[in-house]
């Protein structure tokens, strides 16, 4: 794994809980207003046993649907905090990112030019070609022939 990478997940982590965050607190005052209808028509009204057991097992429903978006507005919160409290840091980080990034397209394209004749002149022009990625490098002197035997 390359270091760009490596910042790239921590900053999608960073915005991932952003985005949970803002979610989370959506989901659980959605299922605060759920909640709080079913007990306001339970006060109000009077249903026959049937419906009073669906009303409570979608009332279950609710509130476990409830739990979660509470706990996610926990751990996104943590990480949230974080990344307003260190602001300057994650902006720093973002920069390094972009110079990382473009630090390794220059890695990944560099090539080298030789300076002088010197593998010239004791290469042949076959030994100077890439080996293909089945093609063994050549060992203990054997030509291809002594292979095929």
């Amino acid at each position: 794994m390359s270091a760009g990478t490596t910042i790239a997940d921590f900053l999608e982590l960073l915005d991932y809980a952003q985005e949970r965050y803002a979610t989370a607190q959506d989901e659980e005052q959605e299922a605060n207003a759920e909640t709080q209808d079913i007990l306001h028509s339970i006060e109000f009204q009077w249903y026959d046993p049937r419906r009073t057991a669906r009303l409570t097992r979608k009332l279950s429903e609710i509130r476990q649907k409830r739990r979660i978006a509470k706990e996610d507005l926990e751990i996104a919160g943590l990480i949230v905090n974080f990344a307003h409290a260190n602001g300057a840091f994650v902006k720093a980080l973002k920069r390094l990112h972009g110079e990382v990034q473009s630090t390794e397209r220059i890695q990944a394209q560099r090539s080298y030019q030789f300076r002088t004749d010197i593998m010239y002149e004791y290469l042949k022009p076959e030994d100077s070609a890439p080996l293909k990625e089945d093609e063994p490098e050549s060992g203990g002197g054997q030509d291809k022939e002594a292979h095929s035997e």
